[in-house]
């Protein structure tokens, strides 16, 4: 670990301080694709920003419990963050888990746990859920702003296929034909 910090590689830095820290360098640059669109590293910062007073209006605080239910998301990342950033105790189990998972999440962290859950997957996990305090993981929504795509690009970054081109192999193979028949 010393060699380490003497290095620079290891400092007092967080992973919560990575956020802020990209959204000082490069805040017009994604930082997160999912199936809402792009988000730039300002956007998840301001966001997450956003997710930690929303956090807080609700009473949690430093060192409490919440379990994160949630998929590949943007909700799901902000929410992590801002409870990272909080400095919850975080359980975070995938959108798919079972009502045993939660419940065992539940049961190891500290006090009286909360749990982050989208609205269409709570009614899922049933009755575990009646004793937990339940945050929508909605609540942590995002900016859909999207960085300027460069000219001549499409959303995946490609340079996009004219119709002529379309109908052409790419370079380099040859088109496939069908046999006739007699």
């Amino acid at each position: 670990m010393a060699r380490h910090r003497a290095d620079g590689s290891w400092d007092d830095r967080t992973l919560a301080d990575g956020i802020e820290a990209a959204a000082g360098r490069r805040p017009d640059t994604v930082a997160l694709i999912d199936g809402d669109g792009r988000l730039a590293w300002a956007g998840l910062a301001a966001a997450v920003a956003q997710g930690l007073a929303s956090l807080r209006g609700h009473g949690v605080g430093p060192g409490d419990g919440v379990v994160l239910v949630s998929g590949n998301t943007r909700h799901g990342v902000i929410a992590y963050h801002a409870l990272l950033r909080l400095g919850t105790t975080v359980a975070v189990l995938d959108r798919r888990c079972g009502p045993a998972d939660v419940q065992v999440a539940l049961d190891a962290l500290p006090g009286r746990p909360r749990v982050i859950v989208a609205a269409d997957e709570a009614g899922r996990l049933g009755d575990v859920l009646a004793g937990a305090e339940t945050l929508p993981l909605e609540l942590f929504g995002a900016s859909r702003a999207r960085p300027p795509r460069r000219r001549g690009t499409s959303r995946t970054g490609t340079a996009p296929r004219s119709s002529s081109s379309a109908r052409e192999p790419p370079a380099g193979r040859r088109a496939s034909r069908t046999p006739s028949t007699p």
